[in-house]
């Protein structure tokens, strides 16, 4: 093959007969200028000299040209007579024009008399070449949908390494405690002191109710990554669900010795679905409890307009620096030493709060600190 381009960027019957220099049929590759590509053996014999770089119409008698730029531009067969020398005599080649990629054009023919090709044997040749190319594109797309499920694949296996570990990690602390009391409570025939048991019992309540958070989370990550969170909503007071969400994580707060108050203002009326935002406030009522320092306290503050109710959730720890104040919301990511949900409680938050039409953010109070808000859309009077 004389060549100036790669056969390999060519269909599978273009780039074999451009290969062949034994085929009997001349293949010529032209560009979208109309200069010659490639050829093979058979269209260098044919054509008697190399063409390759030429245009492609200087090859034929002038009043072949006008019939062959218009094949070239509509693709079928056509009837030619190709320039002869100084001594011989124009002779008649038949060639079909068959479309490639990139606006280029193969030529596929011989002289007039090989009887092996004809009319009907073009139009067979473009019929396949036509059906040849469906199925070239239907490979490519069935290709690049097998590379996007490998890829995916790919996410989901990382997902589920990383939410094993993060789980192992962040059950460990409540399930060691379980173990703990329950060799303490088996002492009770000793003598155990009920003041004892009682504290006791208030420690294991303590790490059921973690665990308990922790797969709620998980579970709520799940269906919000699965699209499978339908919202029931209703007019709601959102103040009612904050004061719920204090009390159920009491025992927690207690353990931290850590004070946690609520402050309302306005209209608290918000059209949210009540139990998916309770998991969000007690999401961010966890966070805020785990990061406060012993001894300090956290702040519950709702205010409403006219058009949405504003909760923000402030505590006195270190803050969230400046750059991670994105990131912080996405699956897996943790920050401080006492981070908790397996990194999935603030994704989760932002997601239901985003499903509600609402939004999340954080902020850093004057006072220190990290202030996280947000607003959901209020009800209709």
């Amino acid at each position: 093959m004389q060549d100036a381009s790669s056969p390999e960027e060519l269909s599978g019957w273009a780039a074999v007969l451009l290969r062949s220099d034994a085929h009997e049929l001349a293949a010529i590759l032209v560009d979208a200028s109309q200069t010659v590509v490639a050829t093979n053996g058979a269209a260098a014999a044919l054509l008697d000299r190399n063409v390759v770089g030429e245009p492609l119409l200087e090859s034929f008698e002038p009043g072949s040209r006008i019939k062959l730029a218009r094949a070239l531009e509509t693709g079928g067969t056509c009837e030619l007579l190709l320039r002869g020398s100084e001594n011989d005599a124009p002779r008649v080649v038949r060639f079909a024009v068959l479309p490639e990629a990139g606006a280029r054009r193969v030529l596929v023919g011989a002289s007039n008399g090989q009887i092996w090709y004809s009319e009907a044997q073009g139009r067979e040749l473009l019929r396949r070449n036509d059906e040849l190319g469906v199925l070239s594109r239907q490979l490519a797309r069935q290709a690049q949908e097998l590379g996007q499920a490998r890829t995916r694949l790919e996410h989901l296996n990382a997902l589920r390494q990383q939410l094993t570990a993060t789980l192992a990690h962040d059950l460990r602390n409540p399930l060691s405690a379980v173990g703990l009391v329950a060799r303490e409570l088996g002492r009770l025939g000793q003598g155990l002191p009920l003041t004892r048991v009682s504290a006791l019992a208030r420690r294991l309540e303590r790490s059921v109710l973690r665990m308990a958070r922790l797969i709620d989370t998980v579970l709520a990550a799940v269906r919000l990554e699965e699209d499978e969170i339908a919202l029931d909503r209703t007019s709601t007071s959102l103040e009612d669900v904050v004061r719920e969400a204090i009390d159920a994580l009491a025992p927690l707060a207690d353990e931290r010795h850590v004070s946690v108050a609520c402050a309302a203002r306005g209209d608290t009326r918000a059209l949210v679905d009540a139990t998916w935002m309770g998991q969000v406030l007690d999401n961010l009522l966890a966070n805020a409890i785990r990061h406060a320092p012993q001894g300090s306290a956290v702040r519950v503050a709702i205010s409403g307009d006219e058009q949405h109710v504003e909760c923000s959730v402030s505590d006195q720890g270190p803050g969230v620096p400046p750059e991670l104040r994105e990131a912080i919301f996405d699956r897996f990511r943790q920050a401080g030493p006492h981070a908790g949900s397996a990194g999935l409680g603030l994704y989760v938050s932002r997601g239901v709060l985003e499903l509600h039409g609402g939004r999340i953010w954080v902020e850093q109070p004057e006072t220190g600190g990290a202030r996280f808000c947000f607003e959901v859309p209020r009800a209709t009077p």
